[in-house]
């Protein structure tokens, strides 16, 4: 997964506009500015676009699961680490009824903290 890249700032944004108003391309407003010209092109485009210069929001997948549903995931796991991902699926959908899917469990873990779960001794081959 590539890195988030910073978003640009209002003053700069704001400055960047200020600069196309006077009549500079888009190569010397890069220039001074020190970003990529379709960077610069990409603001002024979308100030033209829709006449105010803040990003856009972000919008989020929502949650699947909630806060709680979390808590009981992470419990399951703190209590017995070698339990998979779709065991303890099957066990909260049968405590809480509520649907789930293996993923969900896998995604949830880490954002809680628990990162790395090996299985503390290898069976014997």
């Amino acid at each position: 997964m590539p890195k988030k890249k910073a978003q640009i700032s209002i003053s700069i944004r704001n400055l960047i506009i200020q600069c196309h108003k006077t009549g500079k391309s888009y190569r010397d407003i890069a220039d001074i500015i020190q970003l990529h010209k379709d960077t610069v092109a990409r603001i002024v485009q979308m100030y033209k676009k829709r006449g105010f210069i803040s990003p856009a929001k972000r919008s989020e997948c929502p949650s699947k699961t909630t806060d709680p549903i979390d808590r009981a995931i992470v419990k399951k796991v703190e209590l017995d680490c070698e339990l998979s991902a779709p065991i303890i699926e099957k066990q909260i959908e049968g405590e809480l009824s509520v649907q789930l899917t293996s993923q969900s469990v896998r995604i949830r873990l880490p954002k809680r903290g628990l990162k790395g779960r090996i299985v503390l001794r290898k069976p014997w081959l």
